[in-house]
């Protein structure tokens, strides 16, 4: 009986010991997540307040697993669009897989930003998925320069007089400032995600596993 009893107190403490140094897929990718957000979120250019205005963001992530048989009724729960359902059709064949894409939009009246970032993990038949998706909007304030005008009139009758005068005039975006509207939406989006993640999960589990802080 004595026996019985230290044998069945080692399963436990068997089986305890490897809950704390099991990390399911499910961990991995938000483990995966939580490092590559750090090394996204960067700081909003200096510029940005005299090229953009009323900037409005929207985020999402998700972390879910799913099995092969059940995948794609799985993604069509998720309602992503067909191209980011097909790649992660595509990873989830994968042992680990990561994709990323995004879009910009520049126009006179609006600029918008979106980009979704997934990753899929595959341990046997269970397949960890994990994506982040932002979105941002903003008004874009217009350029202008100061152009020198000569203009000329009638006067004294007979006489034409002329004179100069600087005009302001609206003028396009150079490439430089598309691409800091682009990184200011960006920035903006993903420093808002940062402080909307969820750092306090992967915190516990990663201090439970005792992994290094660059993990």
């Amino acid at each position: 009986m004595y026996s019985l009893l230290l044998a069945l107190l080692y399963t436990i403490y068997v089986i305890d010991a490897f809950s704390l140094i099991y990390v399911t897929p499910q961990e991995d990718l938000l483990a995966s997540m939580h490092n590559q957000l750090q090394h996204i979120s960067e700081p909003i250019p200096s510029k940005s307040n005299a090229l953009l205005t009323r900037i409005i963001t929207n985020h999402s992530y998700a972390i879910a697993s799913s099995t092969s048989d059940t995948l794609d009724a799985f993604l069509i729960k998720w309602n992503l669009p067909e191209d980011i359902t097909a790649l992660f059709q595509q990873s989830a064949y994968a042992t680990t897989e990561q994709f990323q894409t995004f879009a910009f939009h520049a126009a006179p009246s609006y600029v918008f930003f979106e980009e979704y970032i997934g990753a899929a993990k595959r341990v046997e038949d269970v397949i960890a998925l994990a994506y982040m998706h932002v979105k941002v909007w903003a008004t874009p304030i217009i350029q202008t320069n100061q152009v020198s005008v000569r203009t000329c009139h009638k006067c004294w009758l007979i006489l034409t007089c002329c004179s100069s005068a600087s005009v302001t005039v609206p003028r396009g975006f150079t490439a430089d400032e598309i691409t800091t509207m682009m990184t200011t939406l960006r920035a903006t989006a993903y420093n808002k995600f940062v402080a909307a993640f969820p750092v306090s999960t992967f915190l516990l589990y990663r201090q439970q596993l005792d992994l290094p802080e660059d993990f």
